[in-house]
């Protein structure tokens, strides 16, 4: 970030050669110091109805890029136009002095994040605050954080975080779940949803995900006792499962049936990763799990890991490998 210089102080030719050719070098060095307007608009959301507490973050520099985030939390029953109302201000605020800079801006309502990176759209901003309420509404407990990513090209991003039950079980009177309350709010749109908490498995889905693929994955997963750590999912279908076993008896017996029983709930191809023991149970710094590809061999044969196995996991990971990828991937 640019220091803004006093006009008492005589700037040399020198200095000005030198900025010039700094300039010339870099392309975008040369953009003017914005951080007192950024606090600026900092103090006009501050005083804004609603509004409890503003951070703002300006960064101009040549490795830390262009970038304006501000992060607002509102009081305790701000309402949605208050919340909207906020956005509005920054894009007026805002105007076009910060072209070219990456900008985020946090909107907290109790448990509720929304993050919306570059130019809000009140009026999408509107209606998703409606269905992200709805959608928490039917959850029993969760911090849920909703994260538009209109300006980058990727899907929108929906994290629910320290819910108090698994995906797959009854959230309310009417049975809904977690994932099925999700399709209701957003099933048709294509988002990414991380289901996450302490004690359950991290989930990541990429919707559209149906209500049949949902369905015979449910069914599966229920049938056995089966701990899994992470579990994603896109275009209807498991794509990657990682899983721990907390001890080494039996580990290949195990693993069998976890794959045996994920492939009961979807189709291959899809990979597989796993660790067994405490994490002391590695020799050393070598590794006490291993990888398979389900249904395919999709292995990067050339990194080290492929070509000299025995100098990253211990010799009883390795036995494991193999026998499971022989039983489950394609490569023979």
């Amino acid at each position: 970030m640019f220091t803004r210089q006093s006009s008492t102080h005589r700037i040399s030719i020198t200095m000005i050669t030198v900025a010039a050719l700094v300039v010339g070098l870099s392309g975008c060095i040369g953009r003017p110091d914005l951080s007192n307007k950024a606090e600026e608009i900092a103090g006009v959301i501050a005083a804004l109805p609603g509004v409890d507490d503003v951070d703002d973050y300006y960064q101009n520099g040549f490795t830390s890029g262009l970038s304006l985030t501000y992060r607002v939390t509102m009081a305790a029953g701000a309402s949605d136009a208050e919340v909207v109302n906020v956005a509005s201000t920054v894009n007026s605020e805002v105007g076009d002095e910060f072209d070219g800079y990456d900008r985020e801006l946090t909107l907290t309502v109790g448990d509720l994040s929304v993050v919306l990176n570059g130019e809000p759209n009140v009026d999408e901003l509107r209606q998703r605050l409606l269905g992200l309420k709805n959608l928490n509404s039917s959850l029993v407990s969760g911090v849920l954080t909703w994260k538009e990513n209109d300006d980058t090209g990727r899907d929108n991003e929906l994290e629910i975080r320290e819910a108090s039950q698994d995906p797959f079980t009854v959230l309310s009177a009417v049975r809904d779940q977690v994932l099925s309350a999700v399709r209701d709010q957003f099933g048709t749109e294509q988002v990414h949803v991380k289901v996450s908490d302490a004690e359950e498995p991290a989930w990541k889905v990429a919707f559209p995900y149906s209500e049949q693929a949902q369905n015979r994955l449910a069914a599966a997963i229920r049938s056995v006792n089966v701990e899994f750590d992470e579990i994603e999912i896109s275009q209807n279908r498991v794509t990657d499962v990682e899983a721990h076993v907390d001890d080494t008896a039996n580990v290949s017996t195990r693993l069998m049936t976890v794959i045996d029983t994920v492939n009961k709930g979807t189709s291959a191809p899809w990979e597989f990763r796993w660790s067994a023991g405490q994490p002391s149970a590695g020799q050393g710094n070598l590794a006490s799990g291993g990888r398979v590809s389900v249904g395919a061999c999709a292995y990067y044969e050339d990194s080290p890991r492929e070509k000299d196995p025995a100098k990253y996991l211990t010799p009883e990971a390795i036995a494991v490998q193999d026998q499971l990828r022989s039983k489950y991937d394609t490569c023979g």
